[in-house]
């Protein structure tokens, strides 16, 4: 019952007060419902974490506030609804963050004179099969990495996108990777999926069993369609009202949104499908997306 406070604590608090916990038929209709009262504020910092932290979550993203911004809020209604969305005066990024800010215009990468080249084109007999379900940080990568070559390196970056290229020196096949939170579309060859309801409606059911079976439909399909990587769940937070893709979100809340997905990409892998968690924060407005804006 914590509530990220982030212009206050910076941190997950719980307030005092008395707190009505209920089951509704709806988000209208109570069937029942009883009062919890906290007697004490608690905040949830580095040194009070909560049992479920690893690590606290803490305000980190103050210096990226903006000026003169007016967040649109809830309060009465939605009151600030005309000054949130009007015009802003500039569209311009300060100086200081523009001598920051670096994309494929002004990129210069720095030799780093300490680097060692990998060794390359190692003949050690291994396949990537070799090693399904071994540990991320076992040894017994190295030496299959170690017969990778420059060039397949190289195509499995640049060439990563809907796919992922061979790499013949470690047995790895090309694979077919196709986009939609709600399907499997394949935009290349025009041959998509049936459609299911989309993110919110899934998160709305609260129900993880539905939600596994939607990722078990879209597996099965994807296998028919001979497609190994699924560009989804979808994980950015209804933190924007105005998000364009807030439909393949799921909800609001971290926790509801966690365990549907989780459920999802379990389905879809007992066909050997993976999910790609995509716009996992910050993508926030879909207008102008390629024109470099930065929410």
């Amino acid at each position: 019952m914590a509530a990220f406070d982030a212009y206050g604590a910076g941190a997950y608090v719980l307030e005092q007060g008395d707190y009505i916990i209920s089951i509704n038929t709806d988000s209208h209709n109570i069937i029942a419902a009883q009062s919890y009262t906290v007697k004490d504020t608690v905040t949830y910092g580095e040194n009070n974490k909560r049992d479920t932290d690893i690590t606290a979550a803490t305000r980190q993203f103050a210096f990226a506030e903006g000026v003169g911004h007016v967040y649109l809020s809830r309060a009465d209604g939605f009151a600030n609804y005309a000054e949130a969305t009007a015009v802003p005066a500039s569209t311009e990024m300060d100086e200081a963050d523009k001598a920051l800010f670096t994309n494929n215009g002004n990129w210069s990468p720095t030799p780093d004179p300490e680097a060692v080249m990998p060794v390359t084109g190692a003949k050690n007999s291994l396949t990537v099969a070799d090693l399904r379900g071994v540990p991320m940080d076992a040894p017994r990568w190295e030496p299959l990495l170690d017969q990778l070559t420059v060039k397949e390196m190289v195509d499995l970056v640049a060439l990563g996108g809907y796919q992922t290229p061979a790499a013949p020196s470690v047995g790895k096949m090309a694979t077919t990777d196709c986009d939609g939170p709600a399907s499997i579309n394949n935009s290349f060859t025009g041959q998509d999926s049936i459609g299911f309801p989309c993110g919110v409606m899934i998160a709305n059911t609260w129900n993880k069993r539905i939600a596994y079976d939607f990722g078990d439909g879209i597996g099965a399909m994807a296998d028919e369609m001979g497609v190994s990587g699924w560009y989804a769940p979808a994980m950015n937070m209804h933190r924007n009202a105005f998000s364009g893709r807030n439909f393949e979100y799921y909800s609001e809340d971290g926790l509801l949104s966690g365990k549907i997905a989780s459920q999802a990409i379990q389905g879809a892998w007992t066909h050997g499908v993976y999910g790609y968690i995509k716009h996992f924060a910050l993508n926030e407005m879909e207008t102008n997306r390629w024109g470099m804006l930065c929410t």
